[in-house]
């Protein structure tokens, strides 16, 4: 490779040409080590509960990863509320402990989930089971 005055550049080695060169790269910024969330519980049981009574119970979501973690989403499915439910941002060690309410208005089973939605690469949603069954009183 030549320059405008005739001679040789120099890029990679000083061979005939440049293919077997090599480039450094001095300006590379890797990039950030991913958040990596953990619950400390999978699967809830809220035992029995009376119609008209309520249960409730916490878990704790937390940022394991060496990076930030984004919660962005909390959604549960049958008569489980989860509070809070906005979306969260977790530094490494982070945590968050959302708390799930069961009011039941009629007796029987009453299965349902939790879902934490974050930028976990490994998990993207983290899924809860729950269960509990219903009765028509105490005792």
């Amino acid at each position: 490779m030549a320059d405008l005055d005739g001679t040789r550049a120099a890029v990679g080695d000083q061979g005939g040409d440049s293919c077997g060169a090599s480039l450094a790269i001095s300006h590379f910024t890797p990039p950030p080590e991913p958040g990596e969330i953990f619950a400390s519980s999978t699967k809830q049981s809220f035992g029995n509960v009376a119609v008209c009574q309520a249960g409730k119970q916490s878990i704790l979501a937390r940022n394991v990863g060496k990076g930030k973690l984004a919660i962005s989403g909390i959604c549960t499915t049958g008569p489980y509320p989860a509070s809070p439910s906005a979306a969260v941002s977790l530094v490494p060690s982070g945590a968050i402990t959302l708390t799930i309410v069961f009011a039941p208005t009629a007796a029987g089973p009453a299965p349902g989930t939790l879902r934490i939605t974050s930028d976990d690469p490994a998990v993207p949603t983290l899924t809860v089971t729950r269960h509990l069954d219903c009765s028509e009183r105490n005792g």
